[in-house]
Formats: structure tokens, sequence, C-alpha cells
């Protein structure tokens, strides 16, 4: 069974969090239909459970559905809610009776995988619980601070365009690596497949062996999520060798039937798919 949605405070945590929020601010990071706007934590002010935000802010937006993300005590959390326009610059909107967190637990018989095959070439990535498919949790102060590094590997993956919360999973994916550690994912010689979404999937590949990876092969995809089978051809758009033995590799979802477009977008972005 897929989970609908990442953990929620309970009333008494989400109002110690939001009474703290007020307190002592900090950075937000708002998720506007494709766009990912940083607030920094002087540029808002918080009134019982509603906020109201002050500078350059995309005031056209096709939904004013909005995903708010922060941190508190070096916890993810994030809500989501409606945005109202006020004036030029200015928008308000409540912070939500559900605050979700960051849950990086046991896998609860949720692990998705995903099998590419070309040939003879068969690579298979499971999900882990610290990269979990169905919720990317943005910190807002590193995602302002890297944000032209994350640009440049989003670039370096071959994708265009995309959704933020794909840059942000990236980033801190490769950023793990930096400790050695600490290295991410599958101990068992697989890879770890650690973002999806209706447009592109995120996997690294551990001993590629003979096999040739290049950018523009066309691979065919099995993802497993749940109880959902999703069968698509992909093209392998970007490589990035990142560590002994382990490429992240991005494929586009190029042939996606419409229900597996607006499961995966849903699963993700708790929102519903506009197509």
């Amino acid at each position: 069974m897929v989970k609908p949605m990442p953990v929620s405070l309970s009333r008494i945590e989400r109002e110690y969090v939001v009474r703290n929020l007020e307190d002592m601010p900090s950075p937000l990071s708002i998720l506007v239909d494709n766009t990912l706007v940083h607030i920094a934590e002087n540029a808002y002010a918080i009134s019982g459970d509603r906020i109201s935000i002050n500078c350059l802010f995309p005031l056209q937006f096709k939904s004013n559905r909005i995903r708010v993300f922060f941190r508190h005590k070096k916890r993810g959390l994030f809500f989501i809610t409606s945005a109202e326009i006020l004036a030029e610059s200015q928008v308000s909107f409540s912070i939500s009776s559900e605050l979700y967190k960051e849950d990086l637990g046991a896998e609860d018989g949720f692990s998705p995988k995903l099998i590419m095959q070309s040939g003879v070439s068969i690579f298979e990535a499971r999900a882990v619980p610290s990269w979990p498919i169905d919720c990317v949790m943005i910190d807002p102060e590193v995602s302002r601070e890297r944000e032209a590094t994350i640009a440049r590997i989003v670039l370096r993956a071959g994708i265009l365009g995309g959704n933020p919360l794909l840059a942000c999973r990236l980033f801190e994916y490769l950023d793990a690596f930096r400790d050695p550690d600490r290295l991410p994912g599958n101990r068992d010689g697989s890879g770890d497949f650690f973002y999806v979404d209706h447009e592109y999937a995120l996997l690294s590949i551990r001993n590629a062996g003979e096999a040739v990876l290049a950018e523009g092969q066309e691979w065919s995809l099995r993802i497993v999520y749940g109880k959902r089978r999703i069968s698509t051809v992909s093209v392998l758009c970007g490589i990035i060798p990142v560590y002994s033995g382990v490429d992240v590799v991005c494929l586009s979802l190029v042939s996606l039937q419409e229900e597996d477009k607006r499961f995966l977008f849903e699963a993700l972005n708790k929102t519903k798919f506009q197509g």
C-alpha cells in the first residue's frame, strides 16, 4: 500500500512549532507551481496562524495551492495551503492544521523499485528510507545558499525545466557522497532509486561492469510502486560519476500512460494532476 502522506505532527507539537516559528522565524522555501521561492526569515510576519510576506513573489500562478518548507530544530517540516494575493508583492496564507515532518523511519513494507533494461543489460535500484520516493523535504537555507551549484548539477544531469523537488533531491543525494563514512543507500550491491515524478526518474548504478551507458540511449523501464506496476520507455539524459563504481543516472520518462503520469505526480506532489 502506498503511503498517502508523510507523518503529521500532533496538535500539541504543531502549536509548539508555530509558536517557535513566530518567536524565532526561520527561512522558508515555497513551491509555487513549478517554481521554488526563497523567503528570508526577516521577510515575513506571523500573526496567529497566518503568514504575510512582503517581498518579490511570482504573483501569477496557475493555482493558489502552495507547499511551504522550513526547518525546526534541524528537522524538515512542510505544509500545504492556499495563498491569497493581497497587493503587489504581498501574499498571505494560513499555516495548515496539518504540519508534516521528515520521516526517515522503517519502510513498513513500502519499498518501490526500478528496473531498467536494454538488450542484455539490466539494472535494478530500490528505494531506501533515507530517500523516500513519496516525499522530498527542502532545506530552505541550503537551497538558497547553493542555488547556483544546484542549477549546474541539474544541467549536468540533462534536465530541462523539471520539478524543483528533483533538483533539491539530486543535490542532497550527491552531497551525501562527500563523507565516505556515511555513503547513502543500499549495501547489497543494488543501486538506489531515489526520485521519480511524471517526467523523470533518478537512480544510482553500482558497478556497471561492461555495460555502456550513454546519453540518448533508450531503456525499457519498469517501476514497482506499492501495488502499482508501471512500464515505460525512457531516455538516458544524463550520467554523473560520483564515487568509485557508482554513477547517478537521470532518465526521461517518454511514454507513460496518462493514468501513470497522474499517479506519479500526485504521489510526490500531494496535489491534483492538471495534465
